[in-house]
């Protein structure tokens, strides 16, 4: 009984494997026809220009340099945005800073008024100051 169980579940994880979803190759969709060759003369089954292959390969090469551009393009497209943002916040804490600067300088601003009357303040203290100390000393 115990040997059967082991084949049923041998057997079953072997055939299990290999359907499992990461084994199956997809099929390429069918709204890409193959590719119809003709020749010089042939009859085609659709309207249209026949292409040499030395032109079909010209354009390509031109389409795959308009793509590159393109996306050259969008990238520079992107770098400009990030630039012209960069700019911005830097004009603006440019501008912050001036404002800063300005007003710390109203505020350091003394006039010659209080420059005189530090001054004399300063001399008065240090006239004071000998004075007591002559006094003291004698």
């Amino acid at each position: 009984m115990f040997q059967r169980m082991i084949c049923l579940i041998s057997l079953t994880t072997i055939l299990s494997n290999s359907v499992l979803a990461d084994n199956v190759v997809p099929s390429p969709p069918d709204n890409n026809p193959p590719p119809i060759y003709l020749t010089l003369h042939e009859p085609a089954p659709y309207a249209g220009f026949l292409l040499s292959e030395e032109r079909v390969k010209e354009m390509r090469g031109w389409k795959l340099t308009a793509d590159a551009l393109t996306q050259e393009n969008a990238s520079l497209k992107t770098e400009i945005g990030l630039l012209q943002d960069n700019f911005s916040k830097k004009d603006q804490q440019l501008q912050l800073a001036l404002n800063e600067n300005d007003i710390l300088a109203k505020k350091e601003r003394n006039t010659d008024f209080e420059k005189v009357m530090w001054f004399l303040i300063g001399v008065g203290v240090a006239g004071t100051a000998v004075w007591l100390g002559s006094k003291v000393t004698r």
